[in-house]
């Protein structure tokens, strides 16, 4: 890089309010001073970056970056994640609204559901208790019920 186009980083090239000459008339800096401020910012994040650990491995500074970087992605695809992507632009509310709606059925209500099948029949579908559970509950449990009925169908025909 030339170096009449890569200002050296001085304090009173960042430092407007004390070095009033680093200003035009107008009182607006110039292309010079923008550039040096942004090679400032940029140098601060390196180091900020360079202080910091490694959140895979740990390591200060990280060791082999793009092996973390694939563990990384390798976590995420393995763990899908129920935050949205824009969870931190979401109100509280429609957060909340969105966990509290957006989650698997928990196992003991399959269980309690199968159960009370098992012990009164089929006829325990249509009890108000039943019919409520069966109202909490989403794709994959309804599906586990439907083949844990049509396995007691098959068990009960032999």
């Amino acid at each position: 890089m030339n170096a009449m186009f890569a200002p050296e980083i001085t304090p009173h090239l960042l430092d407007f309010e004390e070095c009033p000459e680093a200003l035009d008339n107008n009182g607006r800096a110039g292309w010079v001073q923008i550039i040096a401020l942004q090679a400032h910012v940029r140098l601060a994040q390196l180091r900020a970056e360079a202080a910091a650990p490694c959140a895979t491995c740990g390591a200060k500074p990280c060791g082999n970056p793009s092996l973390c970087r694939a563990a990384d992605a390798r976590h995420q695809q393995a763990r899908p994640s129920r935050l949205p992507e824009n969870w931190h632009e979401m109100s509280l509310e429609s957060l909340w609204r969105h966990l509290n709606s957006n989650r698997p059925t928990p196992q003991v209500v399959i269980e309690a559901i199968w159960y009370t099948i098992k012990e009164r029949g089929l006829d325990a579908l249509k009890e108000r208790a039943t019919v409520e559970r069966l109202s909490r509950c989403d794709e994959a449990a309804l599906a586990e019920i439907d083949r844990r009925i049509s396995q007691l169908k098959e068990d009960a025909g032999q």
